[in-house]
């Protein structure tokens, strides 16, 4: 497989940036894979689609710098692919989405060659009704074997695959037949860490000392940290933890300080957490930073001794932050769910810690409340976390041993940092990301079977069909090859052009100035000539477009069709003709 594989870049700047307000784990890993794409992809020519001319400079500007990086950065080029030009992604042979919405562009990709190229999206949070109902679309829509959508984790495969079985099934009853299946690949490859990024050299930890002493730690304490949006129903809710570091506190005797580096998503969430910790862990001292501001991100892994994430939320499923603290060398406390599964080995990287939860089909209710609106998705998502369950005794006992052995931290901390630059660096995930491309590529040109081929003369997407094929009894008749185009009385260059230059005449015309130029000419030339003799001398790619902008002549007055304004102009004077008599 051709390690050199490529593939064009949707881009839209808010969803690769770390900058904003709101600092989600979808920004962080886009960004952190665009970074490595540049840096480790050996590509020359970098695609990007970009729904306008800003967001691809954006792109531009954010490759660039990250060019500074690579070794060989000489003869770069950068290539926008605009929505309007989409069979252009035959060009790097694949479109990869950061996202799993495939299923919009397989409908567009259906009105070209659907052998052309490939389609490529990635999964993050699946648990909201959008990106399930994306699922649904993807079952639908003509994709094809040589598609695929990333699966960050086994556990993420898995959850898609109950989704597509359960719709499969409805599906199956309420038409008959055979089981609807998804056609594509769903490989499973992690986010990437930049491990070099993460390491901790002299000035980091210099800085991370400083802050240690800023925060009023003191230098025999043993410090845990959190990252992460600070989100009691949506990311992890903090009870379990609170209750194992205070256990932890009481059985060591020793200064424990837990920093939560996040932000809050309201005044009541912060309350939650603040009154939570003062009653749940008084023993503890509660610490809490800002993790927006790139000063704390660039040193608050090095700032502690042991990294912690009790995830127990449904809208979880990789999990970048535990692989970050590995990387940086760190000990990790994680509970066994999701993504943290297969990225952290119980007892050699770190400890994971038991979860319960419901049995399947203990909660119908919850996805009915869901559907019917009496539960919101913060509902929906908070009431799952609340019957899941960590194991606050494991938890704690896994805390205690990593505070009472420095050795143990070591040991762990070094076992995860090897195992995050040997499995997890982005330039092992760049060349799996271009092995899978190289990979569609070879089924894309195999002779197995493509599916829902666009018959002639039909839409390519059924709901997205012709407006005057959905409409067609609306007007009083439709244009014909056999009408007779004749130019009005008075319809000279002048007045053509004084007509169409008016705003009110001169919008959403999807023909150009100069192709309304050619067909006034040969009007002026032949008058009186059938549609199907003007659209003779265009060329064949051009020639519906001719037929429907002599209907804008006719709207605007320079020419009738078939009689159309001529009838009108015999019925304005019969009027006038009653009115004078």
């Amino acid at each position: 497989m051709s390690k050199k594989a490529n593939a064009a870049i949707h881009y839209d700047g808010e969803n690769y940036s770390t900058s904003g307000p709101k600092l989600m784990g979808k920004g962080s890993a886009n960004e952190s894979f665009l970074k490595a794409f540049v840096k480790h992809s050996d590509i020359k020519d970098f695609y990007c689609f970009a729904h306008n001319r800003k967001s691809f400079d954006g792109f531009g500007d954010s490759a660039n710098r990250y060019l500074k990086e690579r070794k060989d950065n000489k003869n770069i080029t950068f290539r926008w692919i605009a929505p309007d030009r989409q069979h252009q992604f035959s060009e790097p042979g694949c479109f990869y989405i950061p996202a799993p919405q495939i299923a919009q562009y397989a409908w567009t990709r259906r009105a070209y060659n659907q052998r052309d190229y490939s389609l490529c999206g990635l999964t993050h949070t699946i648990s909201s009704e959008g990106v399930m109902g994306l699922f649904e679309d993807t079952i639908i829509a003509p994709t094809q074997e040589w598609d695929a959508i990333i699966c960050t984790s086994h556990v993420v495969r898995k959850s898609i695959a109950n989704v597509v079985d359960t719709y499969s099934e409805y599906m199956r009853q309420r038409f008959g037949g055979p089981k609807f299946e998804l056609n594509i690949q769903l490989p499973v490859i992690p986010l990437g860490v930049d491990c070099e990024y993460y390491k901790a050299t002299e000035d980091r930890k210099k800085r991370a000392n400083a802050l240690r002493k800023e925060l009023k730690i003191a230098e025999d304490a043993i410090v845990f940290l959190f990252v992460g949006r600070l989100s009691m129903h949506a990311k992890a809710h903090p009870t379990p933890m609170y209750l194992a570091l205070e256990e932890a506190a009481k059985r060591t005797g020793k200064k424990v300080v837990l920093v939560q580096s996040g932000w809050f998503d309201n005044d009541g969430q912060k309350k939650g957490f603040l009154d939570g910790a003062k009653t749940m862990s008084p023993s503890v001292m509660h610490i809490i930073v800002d993790g927006r501001k790139p000063e704390i991100r660039d040193i608050i892994y090095h700032a502690c001794d042991v990294f912690t994430s009790l995830s127990d939320n449904i809208q979880e499923t990789f999990g970048l932050t535990p692989l970050e603290a590995m990387a940086a060398g760190k000990p990790v406390v994680v509970t066994d769910w999701n993504g943290y599964r297969d990225t952290v080995r119980n007892g050699e990287d770190g400890i994971t810690i038991p979860t319960l939860a419901p049995a399947p089909g203990l909660s119908f209710d919850l996805g009915q409340r869901f559907e019917s609106r009496i539960d919101n998705y913060d509902h929906y998502i908070g009431t799952a976390c609340q019957m899941t369950s960590v194991d606050v005794g494991k938890c704690a006992d896994a805390y205690t041993a990593l505070i009472n052995s420095k050795d143990l931290r070591n040991k762990m901390g070094k076992a995860g940092q090897k195992r995050a630059e040997q499995l997890y660096d982005w330039k092992h995930i760049i060349s799996s990301y271009q092995e899978l491309w190289a990979e569609l590529g070879e089924i894309r040109n195999s002779k197995v079977n493509e599916s829902c081929k666009k018959p002639q003369g039909q839409p390519s997407h059924p709901l997205f069909n012709d407006p005057f094929t959905i409409f067609d009894s609306y007007p009083t008749a439709h244009i014909k090859d056999e009408d007779a185009v004749c130019l009005c009385g008075g319809a000279d260059e002048k007045r053509f052009n004084t007509i169409r230059d008016l705003g009110v005449n001169s919008f959403c015309l999807l023909i150009s100035k100069e192709d309304q130029e050619a067909i006034f000419r040969y009007l002026q030339q032949y008058d009186g000539n059938t549609v199907r003799e003007i659209a003779a001398n265009f060329p064949d790619e051009k020639q519906s477009l001719v037929k429907r902008y002599l209907i804008w002549f006719a709207k605007v007055g320079l020419v009738s069709i078939g009689g159309h304004n001529d009838a009108q102009k015999g019925q304005e004077e019969q009027c006038l003709e009653k009115v004078s008599g």
